[in-house]
């Protein structure tokens, strides 16, 4: 079983989570916004609908549901047992913050991989997480992590092969649902 791995740009670090999502929700929107004047809305009393301006592009969003679950966890030996699952979410709440070590004041370039037909550019926009199971000092040992993750165009480096899976998402929509190879 392959598991989702968020690999973050600028530090090469990976994130792995402990199991496979078991749905994945992938939206897209089309690059139109209400067309406007300075007065406000445009539009025609006789339109259905209000015109739109096309402005090229649009937004693909990803939301994944990870189970991160101590008592699944592997430890490796020598390493003290791990007592609280947000030891293992906190680097996930990370990716959300808009600063990192470049300073720029975003959130940081991740790629979504996971198996071998999906490896896709993108940011981390948002995170919620419940925390289940907690020990009788209150510790929470199993976590359910929605993320919504958002698509960006971007070159891909040079550590991340280009003969590599697919980048478009009708054909990752396929190949997850099982229509294609």
């Amino acid at each position: 079983m392959e598991k989702v791995i968020l690999l973050v740009e600028h530090t090469g670090d990976q994130i792995r989570c402990l199991m496979n999502p078991e749905r994945l929700e992938i939206r897209r929107s089309a690059g139109v916004v209400p067309r406007h004047s300075r007065s406000g809305l445009i539009g025609q009393s006789d339109l259905s609908d209000d015109p739109v301006l096309y402005t090229g592009g649009g937004r693909t969003e990803i939301v994944l549901e990870l189970l991160f679950d101590l008592s699944l966890h592997y430890q490796p030996l020598g390493t003290p047992p791990l007592d609280d699952v947000r030891q293992l979410t906190r680097p996930l709440w990370g990716l959300v913050e808009n600063r990192h070590e470049s300073g720029r004041g975003r959130p940081p370039l991740v790629r979504l991989l996971w198996g071998t037909g999906c490896n896709i550019p993108g940011i981390i926009s948002a995170a919620a997480e419940r925390l289940e199971q907690f020990t009788p000092d209150g510790r929470p040992r199993r976590s359910w992590l929605r993320l919504r993750f958002l698509r960006v165009n971007d070159v891909e480096p040079e550590s991340v092969p280009a003969t590599g899976p697919p980048q478009d998402m009708e054909a990752l929509s396929r190949r997850l649902m099982g229509f294609t190879p």
